[in-house]
């Protein structure tokens, strides 16, 4: 089940005159690997996250006031909280096309959902490819 956070004030987004809305090629490489590898994957977690810290990702903003992200918060039975990321504007539109697409450095959406309380990231949720990745990695050394 997926809501908006209730808002906060809306961070400086990413200046990127030349984004062209696609997916990071690393991010989105090392997130496939991640996908089809088998046995031990720690190497491939490790690459995915250190592929989104320095990606830049879109922020689906649900919120009705244009100067407030409401990010969308997914909630597990357990009651942990994740955030939805999307790595291209086509992605995040086909998912929910109300949202506007803010785009961020993964480094510094994973420290906004920190301070809000969320423990993973999910990225593009509803694929091609999925990826969840705790928050504590992402932000760990």
């Amino acid at each position: 089940m997926s809501s908006p956070d209730s808002g906060r004030p809306l961070p400086h987004s990413l200046d990127a005159p030349a984004d062209d809305g696609l997916p990071d090629p690393g991010l989105e490489q090392a997130i496939g690997e991640w996908a089809t590898a088998s046995g031990d994957t720690s190497g491939h977690q490790r690459a995915v996250i250190e592929a989104f810290r320095i990606a830049r990702l879109y922020v689906p903003a649900v919120s009705p006031e244009r100067d407030r992200i409401g990010m969308v918060a997914l909630r597990r039975e357990d009651g942990m909280t994740a955030i939805a990321l999307f790595t291209s504007i086509d992605r995040l539109t086909a998912w929910k096309p109300e949202a506007r697409p803010l785009p961020h450095l993964g480094s510094v959406v994973a420290a906004m959902a920190k301070e809000d309380g969320h423990t993973m990231c999910v990225i593009d949720i509803d694929g091609p490819i999925t990826a969840t990745l705790p928050i504590e990695a992402i932000l760990a050394d």
